[in-house]
């Protein structure tokens, strides 16, 4: 094929461009005053598509546009060539840009707020916070834990009847006591240690707490007495206080959200 010349002759008086030859082969000599640049076949700029137009806009932009779309292939520059400051691209249409979530880099961070991974494993970075949602598994799937929580508190709620807990044996918080106290929503099994002193254990408040239930127990053989009451004038068995006398004697109670019940 015979080689295509494009020459663009500047006005005499003007410095720049004086004319741009282009190869059949697609090599592009720029010819300006006083120096002269060739391009090689790989390293060049190819502007695909039929038809295609460049022009300058009001504000000095350039246009280029291709029916077949448009191929950059960009080289490493080296010294001597030209620098391009203050260039802007704009997508039109980025239809020819789409690519499937599985090209993208980032998909093996270990959580982000785009997607979940549905099997393997991932560390999350922080606590997963949940406001009126449930985490419901609706099959015969298990959800285990092979370490406990840190701090050790929190809640596994079952809502429906025939739900059951089965674990390797069950765990109560346990506390042992020596003076007067207030319990706690994280308390249990309760020991009074009662040699010093009488001690008064006073119970949290029923409101809110159905089903809330401690274990209290006398564990010395002194006369002291070990106190049980309510907060608030809650009362246990329509009663203000329940008195433990004797080593080893024990008080299981639980509330209805109103009041404490002795079992």
């Amino acid at each position: 094929m015979a080689e295509l010349a494009l020459s663009c002759p500047a006005p005499a008086a003007e410095a720049g461009v004086t004319s741009i030859n282009v190869t059949a082969t697609g090599i592009v000599t720029i010819t300006g005053a006083g120096e002269t640049g060739v391009t090689t076949v790989g390293s060049i700029i190819t502007v695909s598509g039929t038809p295609h137009t460049a022009g300058g806009g009001g504000g000095g932009d350039t246009a280029i546009a291709g029916a077949d779309g448009i191929t950059v292939i960009s080289g490493v520059p080296t010294a001597g060539e030209v620098t391009v400051s203050g260039f802007r691209t704009e997508f039109v249409s980025a239809s020819g840009f789409l690519s499937d979530h599985g090209n993208l880099s980032g998909l093996s961070d270990d959580d982000h707020a785009q997607y979940l991974l549905t099997d393997g494993t991932r560390s999350l970075t922080g606590d997963w916070d949940n406001t009126s949602r449930r985490i419901r598994n609706t099959g015969t799937a298990e959800v285990i834990s092979t370490a406990p929580p840190t701090p050790v508190t929190g809640l596994l709620w079952l809502d429906t009847a025939a739900s059951g807990l089965t674990g390797s044996g069950s765990v109560l918080p346990l506390i042992t006591i020596t003076s007067n106290t207030v319990l706690t929503l994280s308390n249990v099994v309760v020991l009074c240690d009662a040699a010093a002193e009488n001690i008064l254990v006073t119970l949290p408040t029923a409101s809110g707490e159905v089903g809330r239930n401690y274990s209290i127990k006398k564990i010395d053989s002194t006369a002291n007495l070990v106190t049980i009451s309510g907060i608030n004038s809650e009362t246990i068995d329509d009663a203000l206080i329940a008195v433990l006398t004797a080593q080893y004697e024990s008080l299981p109670v639980v509330t209805d959200g109103s009041r404490w019940y002795i079992l």
